[in-house]
């Protein structure tokens, strides 16, 4: 049987990434800043590194916007803090999508959130023919 490590008492640590509207995000990206990282804080939780991880077109429209801005916000806080702050931006008028995802008590937090992950198209690593 494979055995689960199980998180600690306190506060648990979370990876957030929020979706605001591309215009939006060019006029006022202090002000979008702002909102979201009060949105985290007024859910309980403590931000622990945030940062504008990258601008793509959309793959359809969300409402009348077809390129979106991502916000990537790893924080800390009580197990109730993803459903609170998930209720404030569905209500909200400035985030169009996002998602919480519980972090592996093993993994680390990076520092620099604004990096693009890179990824491998499938195919990449295989040998020409």
């Amino acid at each position: 049987m494979k055995s689960v490590k199980v998180a600690p008492e306190g506060p648990r640590r979370y990876e957030g990434m929020f979706l605001v509207e591309s215009g939006l995000a060019s006029r006022e990206w202090d002000a979008v800043e702002g909102r979201l990282k009060e949105m985290v804080e007024r859910g309980g939780g403590k931000i622990l590194s945030a940062g504008k991880w990258d601008e793509r077109k959309l793959a359809y429209e969300l409402g009348s916007a077809r390129r979106g801005t991502y916000w990537l916000c790893y924080f800390e806080g009580p197990p109730d803090a993803p459903g609170k702050i998930r209720r404030t931006a569905g209500l909200s008028e400035t985030v169009l999508r996002c998602l919480i995802l519980a972090m592996d008590v093993a993994e680390e937090v990076p520092q620099d959130v604004t990096s693009k992950r890179s990824t491998v198209a499938l195919g990449d690593d295989r040998e020409p023919r």
